[in-house]
């Protein structure tokens, strides 16, 4: 269970690159976002969970909602700016959004002002509230793998924020040891590693009820 967004990743959110407007509200709000003195915050919003039948179905991922950031602290012509893919969890993300309420952003005089923001969701079994990668089993692993290249059959997982976030885990210490600046320390750490993520796909289908962690660390 997610709180629908923190205010570190509202802080993200507002400096990521927007799309152009179609409309003149959505213009002005744009032109707003290099007046802002005060950076808006979430201040009520529901929880965003990744439902039984989709986490069943291996669709996770993570959601973008971008929109007006109105003067009243609401969401206005909000749209999926980056999409999981399962359209059950984008209507989530989008549900979520328009039912937050934000601390609007202001101008030098403490003036409440509209702007664009996008709002991240995460709706991903590894990241739950009740453990997260630590209670994340091999038979969720590879359904989540199996779907996810089948949405993305020309992306490598080493795309996938998984694979970066265990990579991360992995090269660390190896490049402490070898050295921040070597790249071929860095680049047999990222070969390995991928040796290992593709192994543990494979020893996870053999064996559904170990932790992925596990899979690919032993």
């Amino acid at each position: 269970m997610f709180k629908a967004l923190t205010a570190s990743a509202l802080a993200l959110a507002f400096m990521l690159p927007i799309a152009n407007a179609q409309s003149p509200a959505w213009t002005e709000a744009k032109a707003n976002n290099s007046n802002v003195k005060q950076r808006p915050s979430l201040l009520d919003g529901p929880n965003t969970d990744l439902p039984e039948t989709e986490k069943k179905l291996g669709h996770h991922g993570p959601v973008v909602i971008e929109g007006i950031l109105a003067a009243d602290g609401k969401l206005k012509e909000a749209r999926v700016a980056v999409s999981s893919k399962a359209s059950t969890l984008d209507e989530i993300a989008m549900a979520a959004a328009n039912a937050s309420t934000f601390v609007p952003a202001k101008d030098a005089d403490g003036n409440p002002i509209p702007i664009v923001i996008s709002v991240p969701y995460s709706l991903v079994a590894y990241k739950s509230a009740t453990g997260g990668v630590y209670e994340y089993r091999c038979e969720q692993f590879v359904r989540d793998m199996d779907w996810w290249r089948s949405v993305n059959p020309e992306r490598p997982f080493s795309e996938h924020e998984l694979y970066k976030m265990e990579l991360g885990l992995f090269a660390t210490p190896i490049l402490l040891r070898g050295g921040m600046n070597n790249p071929e320390v860095a680049r047999t750490a990222h070969a390995d590693f991928e040796k290992l993520w593709s192994a543990a796909i494979d020893h996870c289908r053999k064996k559904p009820k170990m932790l992925q962690k596990d899979a690919l660390f032993r």
